[in-house]
């Protein structure tokens, strides 16, 4: 019957059955939270940092960053069930998804992951992020492996995500032992994500909007807060580690963890070294 609406076609992206299938294989065990954490601080000091090296400063990056730098001080969020053992990492390996356009000309989420993010500096951070957006990712052997398996039938997909996403070792492959979503788009009014989850801890970063907090003497100021949701596996972290790693986590985002001088001199000497 004809209704008289109107509408457009377009294929089915195959690459997104890998998306549909880890989503049906969600940790079970999951709580969920939110938090608000004050960037103004983290804006400012990275429009210093962006004027003093003439190259744009991601916010996706620096909470990345932080994140990676919090799990490293409280690494009960690195640690996963194998079948009767527990496992914990002693490095960090942060998995988020970037927007890219696939062959088609469709937009996809890819997963990218920053492999030992403690270990590096906020400006290493940047670089290999900068890197990675601009990148089509097709040498890498995580998103190789996932374009592979997205041709496959329904059944043994879930068959081998399942055996994958159970094995710690082989999600940190794909995915990383800590997964953090960007969602901080700006906006003008408060909007907290609560992330799809794979592993033990998985943040959101929701939007930045205008708020207030005490300033000296009780009396409210203006500040840019960022709206945080998170995701545990509550089969192997309890609440008081995720206080400690949430508590943590805030205290670098508000103090601009790594937005500093020495971020400025690195950044500057890789971009010589990159012109000659």
């Amino acid at each position: 019957m004809n209704s008289g609406w109107t509408c457009s076609e377009a294929p089915w992206p195959v690459l997104r059955n890998v998306m549909t299938t880890v989503l049906d294989l969600q940790r079970p065990h999951t709580c969920l939270g939110f938090a608000t954490v004050n960037v103004t601080l983290a804006l400012e000091r990275m429009r210093i940092c962006q004027q003093a090296t003439r190259r744009a400063v991601s916010l996706h990056a620096f909470m990345m960053s932080c994140a990676a730098k919090a799990a490293a001080e409280h690494p009960a969020v690195l640690t996963y069930r194998h079948r009767r053992r527990l496992i914990t990492f002693d490095t960090v390996d942060v998995g988020t998804a970037l927007r890219k356009r696939v062959p088609d000309g469709t937009w996809l989420p890819v997963i990218w992951v920053l492999r030992n993010a403690e270990r590096k500096s906020l400006a290493e951070i940047q670089h290999e992020f900068r890197a990675a957006v601009r990148s089509d990712l097709t040498d890498d052997p995580g998103v190789r492996a996932r374009r592979r398996v997205a041709s496959w039938p329904g059944w043994l997909r879930k068959f081998v995500l399942r055996r994958a996403l159970e094995n710690p070792f082989r999600l940190r492959q794909l995915y990383g032992n800590l997964q953090l979503t960007n969602m901080h788009a700006p906006a003008s009014i408060p909007f907290v994500a609560f992330p799809p989850h794979l592993g033990t801890l998985t943040l959101a970063t929701g939007t930045v909007s205008t708020g207030f907090v005490a300033g000296a003497g009780g009396q409210p100021v203006a500040a840019r807060l960022m709206h945080l949701g998170g995701a545990i596996d509550h089969d192997v972290l309890d609440g008081m580690s995720v206080l400690a790693y949430a508590r943590r986590f805030c205290e670098l985002v508000e103090s601009a963890h790594g937005l500093d001088d020495r971020y400025i001199t690195e950044t500057r000497q890789r971009e010589a070294a990159h012109a000659t």
